[in-house]
């Protein structure tokens, strides 16, 4: 009997001090500033909403540049530093309106000069007609299977998904990739 009121004692003694030790921190602790979680709004990505375009070709700088609702491809050109010693001015001026507003993934590839090398039996009027662009509005079927990539059915989805009112507008043809479209481009106009 003795032993259960020595143990009792002991669990009373235990107990008091838990009871004290959970004062002397509460006392402890009542004057300090204990942080307090703050729940803030989660941020507002606006990336999700940035347009860009991508520029290639005769430019000092290719990329993909941010555009807004007012940008036009001269400013794109701008954004790539300009156009590059190479680039094909004559054809800018005949077939790439610089005053164009820019749409959101657009690609915009500015043509380099070609060099033709004039061989003997080529005459000024040959070397012309190979480099003529070839009109996606316009041209027959033979003519578009002429450009790489392009064949017979290829060539009569184009002339059945007409008119075009810019290049990456072909994007849309069922068969041309991405990669066709880089390799045509410099060959074709509106």
């Amino acid at each position: 009997m003795k032993k259960k009121i020595v143990v009792q004692n002991i669990a009373l003694t235990f107990v008091a001090l838990l009871f004290l030790f959970g004062f002397v921190l509460a006392y402890k602790y009542q004057n300090q500033d204990i942080p307090q979680i703050q729940f803030t709004k989660a941020p507002e990505f606006d990336f999700l909403d940035t347009d860009y375009a991508y520029i290639s070709g005769a430019v000092t700088k290719p990329g993909v540049y941010e555009i807004n609702q007012s940008t036009r491809i001269i400013d794109l050109v701008m954004m790539a530093q300009g156009f590059n010693n190479n680039t094909d001015e004559a054809f800018v001026a005949k077939s790439i309106n610089l005053a164009k507003l820019v749409e959101d993934s657009e690609h915009i590839f500015i043509p380099a000069k070609e060099t033709v090398v004039k061989k003997d039996n080529v005459t000024d009027q040959d070397t012309q007609s190979t480099n003529a662009l070839i009109n996606i509005n316009t041209a027959s079927s033979t003519e578009l299977e002429t450009l790489p990539g392009v064949g017979s059915a290829t060539a009569s989805k184009i002339i059945n998904n007409r008119p075009y009112n810019k290049i990456n507008d072909l994007l849309k043809v069922k068969g041309i990739g991405q990669a066709t479209l880089d390799k045509i481009s410099p060959l074709v106009s509106l």
